[in-house]
C-alpha cells in the first residue's frame, strides 16, 4: 500500500478558501476584476498622496518608497507602482505590528 503525501495548500489558497466560506457565495470573474481594479486604484492613490505630501526629497523626487494593501492574513492584495525592493518586504512590519499590538 502506498501513501502519497497531499501537497499543502499555500497561505494564499487558504485565505481564498476562508473568504469564500465567510461570504458564502461564489463571486463572478467580472466582480473580481472590478474589486481588483478598485483596490489597485486605492493603492495607486496612496502612492500619489505620499509623493504630494512628502517633506523629504528622497520620497517626493526619487520615489524611494512602496505602497500596498494587505488582507487580514497579511497577503498583499494590491500595490501601487513603486520600487520592487519595497513590495516584498512590506509584510514583515505588518506581521510584527499585529504580533505587538494585536
Amino acid at each position: 500500500m502506498t501513501c502519497e503525501a497531499q501537497p499543502k495548500a499555500s497561505r494564499a489558497e487558504e485565505s481564498k478558501a476562508r473568504t469564500r466560506q465567510s461570504i458564502g457565495v461564489q463571486i463572478d470573474p467580472i466582480t473580481v476584476e472590478v474589486i481588483r481594479a478598485a483596490l489597485n486604484a486605492a493603492a495607486e492613490r496612496m502612492r500619489i498622496t505620499m509623493i504630494k505630501t512628502a517633506y523629504n526629497h528622497i520620497i517626493s523626487e526619487s520615489l524611494d518608497f512602496g505602497c500596498a494593501i494587505f488582507d487580514a492574513d497579511v497577503q498583499m492584495i494590491a500595490q501601487g507602482i513603486g520600487l520592487p525592493v519595497f513590495q516584498g518586504h512590506l509584510g514583515f512590519p505588518i506581521e510584527a505590528t499585529i504580533r505587538d499590538r494585536g
